[in-house]
């Protein structure tokens, strides 16, 4: 897409302090359509000598002498790629030369390179748009007016995450001045101006590129209002819900949807919002041009076309009060009484305030998803085991504290979502094999006369598992032991406590089998000596909180090679020393530290977690500044909360920090 910032990056990449010592020659190929032969390039020597400005066959000599890095910028086909490289590599370039293509096109990308991945550049997140925008303008440092920031922030996100369009109406507003006034009339420009111009054409493009599923996903998008920060979370399971996704013999309908969603961004369809620890989606939406002309699009060539038999009912009124709920139970049951809503396979009342369910409800025999998350609702109705076809049933940030035993009725059910803050109870014992379908269940709470204690190993399917409990510690083992049965768990969430929430000691059973589980989170104390052999190896992302581990965990957690996110919050290491040696944490991108109260030294060993990208510390007050960071090449953020004060000196540290290196206090 144009503006997403290809150039930008391979730029960045060109003149970086690193290539420049590396590559004695560099090579610049603006590449323009079916003229590879006469594209005119720039040749940088690191010398210092005039740079030359030669035509690409002249440059050929120059590429058998030393490193090279050759940059070929806006290569629109294969065609002229194929022209180019048999160019380049007729020369002979020496072993360790590089060549980096930027393109529009994924076809040429995977021409190109056949064995690896091609980077896809997606669109600025909410956040970072913001902070683009604030640096153009230079307002990094400068407190805007409530109303200036309202608007200012409306004009950023018209522009969708683009950042050629935030640079180019970021400068102009920086030569303006930042006012309402030329908000207002840079608004007005972007309304009505050409830059809705790059949105059409991204979207001619993947029109044609676009799958039947990723089509009709990507129109799902309009149901939501305009700018609507929609969770991952909820997108996946109403897709699986509307049938918009189909499971096939490796992948359940759920794995096929977050891949729709990845593949959305990736194509630059739709805009992160936020991400999470894990650079996964964590909201996204729909990029406010873009949906006007998929709008238009939709109306023009009948997509989704209304039959008049709603398939799928939402609300978004965000009025306070008892009038929202009050006035759903009058559409509910009107349209229950009038049969409209007869064949409704999705109810959706997220944040709707204690929404009144009438009792007809029941009738809706063929929904399979019910959301009533953020509703604060506080008892829901027996009639629950008549909705046979239910897949979905979401009562996160609900007070419900008992969920009826007609819930294990449910054949079908596939998500459940409970509030953990409430102590979610489910009553009742499963039925034979009846959730054999179930994949999550998330937010129960566990008490020693809890049914579910003896059954969970029952849940053969189970790939996403949120449990806190307050058991003795018999109980804790024979819970340990069910959970290391569910193979096919991906994510892990254990919280031990006492009755007023403290932690309480977590027992740990061996989970080396569960081959599939990437995520682990753990609240409890742990024994002394963490037995890093109950930790599967294919573990991505570990928190740990309120541990209490005295002995320095990292020489045991090293081994797990494949840790992105490591995690310690809140007394999980009662230590003063931690070591990370060489060639330790391969993968390893985010490191967290919070509330290590004892913590001082961090010894970071050259060669150490050669990848991290982001390292965060809060409320350490004891630790002094780790002369080690220095190693960490790849290192691009740093955030520091609460901090000693010699810690947050760290900006007379910076010279030993590498240039790229953001610091944020």
């Amino acid at each position: 897409m144009i503006g997403v910032g290809k150039t930008t990056l391979a730029k960045a990449i060109y003149y970086h302090k690193a290539a420049v010592e590396h590559f004695p020659i560099r090579v610049w190929v603006t590449v323009t359509e079916g003229a590879a032969y006469k594209a005119q390039v720039l040749l940088m020597k690191k010398d210092g000598t005039k740079d030359q400005t030669l035509y690409v066959t002249q440059v050929r000599d120059h590429l058998k002498e030393k490193l090279c890095l050759v940059v070929l910028d806006n290569v629109s086909n294969t065609k002229d790629f194929d022209k180019l490289y048999e160019i380049l590599s007729g020369s002979g370039m020496i072993n360790g030369s590089r060549i980096v293509l930027t393109t529009r096109f994924k076809n040429v990308a995977l021409h190109a390179d056949t064995s690896n991945t091609p980077h896809q550049i997606r669109l600025l997140t909410k956040e970072e748009s913001w902070e683009l925008f604030k640096k153009v303008t230079g307002t990094e440092k400068t407190k805007l007016e409530s109303k200036v920031e309202k608007l200012a922030r409306n004009v950023v996100g018209r522009c969708g995450g683009l950042p050629l369009a935030i640079s180019s109406i970021g400068c102009v507003l920086q030569a303006k001045g930042m006012s309402q006034e030329n908000l207002l009339w840079v608004l007005e420009r972007i309304n009505h101006g050409n830059y809705k111009a790059q949105w059409l054409q991204a979207w001619k493009k993947n029109k044609q590129e676009l799958s039947e599923t990723m089509s009709n996903c990507l129109y799902y998008f309009i149901l939501f209002p305009i700018d609507f920060e929609i969770p991952a979370r909820r997108l996946v399971n109403l897709w699986v819900a509307e049938g918009l996704v189909k499971q096939n013999n490796q992948k359940t309908a759920e794995d096929i949807a977050e891949k729709c969603l990845e593949d959305l961004r990736d194509c630059n369809m739709i805009q992160v919002v936020a991400l999470k620890s894990n650079a996964k989606i964590k909201t996204c939406h729909l990029p406010s041009m873009l949906r006007e002309i998929i709008l238009q699009d939709s109306n023009r060539t009948r997509h989704h076309q209304y039959s008049g038999i709603p398939l799928s009912v939402f609300f978004f009124d965000k009025r306070e009060g008892s009038k929202p709920g009050e006035h759903v139970e009058k559409i509910l049951s009107k349209g229950i009484a009038s049969e409209q809503f007869r064949d409704i396979r999705v109810l959706d009342l997220e944040r709707i305030f204690r929404p009144q369910l009438p009792r007809t409800l029941c009738k809706l025999i063929h929904i399979t998803y019910l959301s009533l998350r953020w509703t604060y609702l506080e008892e829901f109705p027996p009639f629950i085991g008549k909705l046979l076809n239910l897949e979905t049933l979401d009562l996160k940030h609900t007070c419900i504290r008992v969920l009826p035993s007609s819930i294990w009725k449910l054949k079908k059910l596939r998500n459940l979502y409970l509030n953990q803050k409430y102590r979610s109870r489910l009553e009742g014992k499963l039925r034979g094999n009846y959730q054999e379908n179930l994949q999550t269940l998330w937010g129960v709470f566990m008490y020693g006369d809890c049914p579910l204690l003896q059954d969970l190993h029952k849940l053969k399917n189970l790939k996403n598992l949120k449990l806190a409990f307050q058991l003795t510690e018999t109980e804790k083992e024979t819970l340990a032991k069910k959970i290391a049965q569910l193979n096919q768990l991906h994510s892990l969430r254990l919280r031990s406590v006492n009755e007023i929430g403290s932690p309480k000691k977590l027992i740990l059973y061996d989970m080396s089998k569960l081959e599939n589980l990437s995520s682990l989170q753990l609240f409890g104390k742990l024994k002394d000596k963490l037995h890093l052999n109950s930790f599967p190896k294919n573990l991505t992302d570990l928190t740990l909180s309120e541990s209490k581990l005295s002995d320095d965990p990292m020489p045991k957690l090293q081994s797990l090679f494949k840790l992105k996110s490591l995690c310690f919050y809140a007394d999980s290491y009662k230590g003063r020393s931690m070591v990370c040696i060489t060639d330790s944490f391969p993968q390893l991108q985010v490191l967290r530290f919070w509330n290590l109260r004892e913590l001082q030294e961090w010894d970071v060993k050259e060669g150490a977690m050669p990848s991290l990208v982001e390292f965060e510390a809060r409320s350490c007050r004891n630790l002094e500044f780790p002369t080690g960071l220095k190693h960490l090449k790849t290192l691009c953020l740093i955030k520091l909360y609460k901090m000693s004060e010699q810690f947050m000196n760290i900006l007379n540290h910076k010279k030993t920090l590498s240039d790229d290196v953001e610091i944020h206090c």
